[in-house]
């Protein structure tokens, strides 16, 4: 398997970014199963795709360690970790793998947890800006959305952010 569609393929990046950003060990192994449905296979995916413990996170990171080594795939950290981990999550939002609440609660999350990462601001702000206007019709966090364009405008940007960043 070549080297360099690996790296570009979302799936890798989700395990290139567990240990950096603390992803739960039940996504680490839905992973791996996700790995497997897509044609992917070595002896240590395969354990981890079957690992039911999940409380035992040593174990689980140890073999998405060495699933990552069975693909020639270094693990990212800092901020290109949570860069390359936002672009998924958009990805994912965009192809409607994932709902927009949970896309904007993901990376506020990441925003939050790694020192207000300048580069995903917006995202923070529009995640407040969307629970404002779902109580209300007013909303500080972005210029001119209202109930009527909020969805607009977080798609718009979501698409903006992945030209400018993936």
């Amino acid at each position: 398997m070549a080297i360099i569609p690996v790296l570009r393929n979302s799936m890798f990046i989700k395990g290139q970014v567990f240990n950096t950003l603390g992803v739960p060990t039940e996504d680490m192994v839905e992973w791996g199963i996700e790995l497997l449905t897509l044609g992917y296979d070595s002896p240590n995916l395969r354990i981890l795709a079957g690992l039911t413990d999940l409380n035992d996170r040593w174990e689980v990171t140890d073999y998405v360690n060495k699933t990552l080594k069975d693909f020639n795939i270094s693990e990212l950290t800092g901020k290109d970790a949570v860069i390359a981990y936002t672009s998924v999550i958009l990805k994912e939002f965009l192809t409607r793998k994932i709902s927009q609440e949970r896309m904007l609660r993901q990376i506020e999350q990441l925003y939050l947890s790694w020192d207000y990462l300048k580069e995903i601001m917006d995202f923070y702000l529009l995640w407040n800006a969307k629970y404002d206007l779902s109580y209300g019709d007013v909303q500080y966090y972005w210029p001119d959305a209202t109930r009527d364009n909020i969805n607009r405008i977080i798609k718009e940007q979501a698409e903006m952010w992945l030209k400018n960043y993936s």
